[in-house]
């Protein structure tokens, strides 16, 4: 006969597997979320021009693609200036969005890189701030999204922990780091290359060329693109082409924020002239007859003689 203290165990026992069982499955399993934060790589005074680096901590995580804004905030309701958003040296090499700047001090971006990254300190973008008055200057995730690089569209929440810059007294002469890059940057972007693209579903399904490039120092600005003997457009990295016929070669010009530039030239595929060639041939060919007649007519004349 089985002992009831034994049953009693036995049933406290598979209850207390239960709980821990039951458990396990109720609370979430907790994943480090990515983080933002922002530095300078300088120290800081009012009247400066300074450059705030944006990083982006991925936790051990492979992210492929970021989505959301941070906000710029001071001690003196707002008295400071963003002078410039750079993406030089980013990890991020697809920009749907470059960072840009929206009402209340706000920076939005949609960036993404094919393969994803992993790192501690991955450069997102730069900020060029001029800041007026000494304080402290806060850099704070608004809304921020992050994707995984594992086919599913797995999003992570960005934690959302301000970076807090101390920003000195005035000094006597201001210091202006972006001044000194852009005087500094005397080399052209990186080469590039142009493609011709056509797809029914852009630009009502008219040719446009697509390129793009970096430049390692000031970034770049802006491109221009010059069709033929027409003047110069200036552009984003899509170009719809006047010329539809393909007549024309293109000459896109990549220029950085120093005005250095770096150019590539397109040659459009020119249909062979096959209505030209015929009339030449024919055109050939009725000289040849006539002189033939010509030489005949003389041969002869000569033969009378």
């Amino acid at each position: 006969m089985i002992n009831k203290i034994t049953i009693k165990n036995n049933v406290r026992a598979f209850v207390s597997a239960g709980c821990i069982v039951l458990i396990s499955f109720c609370i979430p399993s907790l994943v480090s979320a990515a983080t933002i934060s922002a530095s300078s790589d300088t120290l800081i005074n009012a009247n400066d021009t300074a450059i705030i680096r944006v990083y982006l901590n991925t936790e051990g995580e492979t992210i492929n693609s970021i989505d959301g804004s941070i906000v710029l905030t001071d001690e003196h309701k707002g008295n400071f200036e963003i002078k410039e958003l750079s993406l030089v040296n980013s990890a991020f090499t697809m920009w749907p969005r470059k960072p840009s700047l929206e009402e209340g001090r706000a920076i939005s971006f949609v960036g993404g890189v094919p393969g994803g990254v992993t790192g501690e300190k991955l450069l997102l973008f730069s900020v060029v701030v001029k800041i007026h008055q000494e304080g402290k200057f806060t850099i704070s995730p608004k809304v921020i999204t992050s994707f995984l690089n594992d086919g599913l569209g797995t999003t992570r929440n960005i934690t959302k922990n301000s970076s807090t810059i101390n920003v000195g007294t005035a000094r006597e002469k201001p210091q202006d780091v972006w001044k000194e890059i852009i005087s500094n940057d005397n080399n052209a972007p990186e080469p590039f290359t142009i493609e011709l693209i056509q797809d029914q579903n852009l630009y009502d399904g008219k040719k446009f060329i697509s390129f793009e490039t970096t430049d390692k120092e000031s970034g770049i600005s802006h491109y221009e693109v010059t069709e033929g003997n027409n003047p110069p457009v200036r552009t984003g990295t899509h170009y719809v082409l006047i010329d539809q016929d393909g007549k024309l070669d293109v000459i896109v010009a990549a220029y950085d924020k120093a005005g250095n530039f770096q150019t590539a030239t397109f040659v459009q595929k020119k249909a062979f002239p096959w209505a030209s060639l015929v009339m030449v041939c024919i055109g050939v060919s009725i000289l040849y007859l006539i002189i033939r007649k010509l030489r005949k007519r003389k041969r002869n004349a000569n033969q009378v003689h």
